[in-house]
């Protein structure tokens, strides 16, 4: 905590303000968190017009080869992403029908967390 005073002179009276803030430290704290977006498809493999589109399937991992380990449904273009541990991040999305036919995965996007600067 640091202690703030500011004086000011009107004439020949001092009013004195004392105020006290909460000042951070410099330097950026470690981020966990991520926001992964995509465009929603307009059309499917074949070309047609994507009319059907259940919802979106998407994947992180901090392994490369196994997109597998988290896993999670959402109808939204938009996935936040928080409490990750440090280190880099790797994130795939599908498109998934009302037949529960999955599209290719696209990906990874690959997001690196926990670094600190100033």
């Amino acid at each position: 905590m640091i202690r703030l005073v500011f004086a000011i002179i009107v004439g020949f009276v001092v009013f004195v303000s004392a105020y006290i803030w909460n000042v951070p430290r410099l330097g950026f704290a470690p981020s966990s968190t991520a926001s992964l977006s995509w465009t929603a498809p307009e059309r499917d493999a074949e070309g047609n017009v994507l009319d059907d589109l259940s919802y979106y399937k998407v994947y992180w991992s901090q392994d490369l080869q196994n997109k597998s380990v988290n896993v999670e449904q959402t109808t939204e273009v938009l996935k936040e992403f928080t409490d990750l541990s440090p280190g880099v991040w790797y994130f795939w999305v599908s498109a998934v029908d009302e037949s529960g036919n999955e599209s290719e995965i696209v990906g990874p996007v690959e997001k690196r967390l926990g670094e600190t600067g100033v």
